[in-house]
């Protein structure tokens, strides 16, 4: 289960926390005050002779970036450049000016860490800081039951295996995929007990039955269908005026396997397991360290979380059962 085109921080804001116009010269005070808000040194003449007031003088955004504008006030005559501090920052309506002018900015997504860059224009700075991105977010259900999250930075990496890797089809050709915001996958399967807890009635039947085993015999359309499992989520959440409301959604195919990379580019999050037999379903302590799979269980689920999770803290996303995602089947990947 995936959750796109949220915001992933402590807080969210894009609001001007600096109280109004204030002025802003190389020769600044940095004063720092508990809510981060930013006091520059007062009004004066700057070392050009032109006066600069810049409103706001600070600025906060979320990690997943957006967009946002300043204005410089000065005499006709004062003539000045813009120019970010840092490369997450750009200009988008030029960069030199004659007189009074409102500067647009850009601020791109955040790689998961808070950062700070200074956009200068004149004598004037603006400071505009990104939070942190959340690395887990929680989600209630009813019956007391919860569904957790695991959040990823955008980034890139490369889609599919290479052509000489054990397993891989003509059809899995690798390529870079870019994925520009950030999301959240769910740490676990989604479960029964998630699943009834939103739909009232538990689909899978046989071995592997259980609140905390991974729901199936579920089609994609169960999922994603009118008042499907989503839909009632999503109201469930808005209803209850939660994170996420409207948003929840299956993972596309590209932020899956990124989810399940995890950074890596071997066969699995793991490694290679080039050892193992993969269709002997026998002798294999790295698959039965790592992961359910025909040679450590029946032909049914188990619990979720049993198994080690990958590098972003995600379980499951080796062996145990299949998981769909959100976009169509295509003939070739690349």
């Amino acid at each position: 289960l995936g959750l796109g085109e949220v915001d992933m921080t402590g807080s969210v804001r894009f609001d001007v926390i600096s109280g109004g116009a204030v002025a802003v010269y190389a020769t600044e005070t940095d004063n720092r005050t508990q809510d981060s808000i930013f006091i520059p040194a007062q009004q004066a003449t700057s070392p050009d002779g032109c006066n600069y007031i810049i409103d706001p003088a600070t600025t906060d955004f979320e990690s997943s970036g957006g967009s946002g504008s300043f204005s410089v006030v000065t005499d006709t005559e004062c003539e000045w450049q813009v120019e970010p501090s840092q490369s997450w920052i750009s200009i988008t309506n030029g960069l030199s000016h004659s007189g009074s002018a409102t500067v647009e900015y850009t601020v791109y997504p955040n790689s998961g860490t808070a950062r700070e860059a200074t956009i200068t224009g004149g004598s004037a700075r603006l400071r505009v800081t990104q939070d942190e991105m959340a690395s887990e977010i929680s989600v209630s259900l009813p019956g007391d039951t919860s569904m957790e999250l695991v959040c990823i930075p955008a980034g890139t990496f490369q889609m599919g295996p290479p052509e000489t890797e054990r397993g891989s089809t003509p059809n899995e050709t690798r390529h870079e995929v870019t994925l520009t915001r950030a999301y959240c996958v769910g740490k676990y399967e989604v479960t029964q007990g998630q699943w009834v807890a939103i739909m009232g009635s538990n689909p899978s039947t046989g071995d592997g039955v259980g609140d905390d085993y991974p729901v199936f015999s579920v089609s994609w359309d169960d999922i994603t269908g009118p008042d499907g499992f989503l839909d009632s989520l999503n109201r469930h959440l808005e209803d209850t005026g939660q994170l996420g409301a409207g948003k929840f959604r299956l993972p596309t195919e590209a932020e899956w396997e990124m989810a399940v990379r995890a950074g890596t580019q071997t066969r699995f999050s793991f490694g290679d397991g080039l050892a193992c037999e993969d269709e002997s379903c026998s002798g294999c302590a790295l698959y039965d360290q790592n992961m359910w799979w025909c040679g450590n269980t029946g032909d049914h689920a188990e619990p979720v979380g049993m198994k080690p999770p990958n590098s972003f803290g995600i379980y499951d996303m080796h062996g145990n059962i299949a998981e769909w995602v959100h976009d169509g089947w295509e003939e070739d990947l690349g």
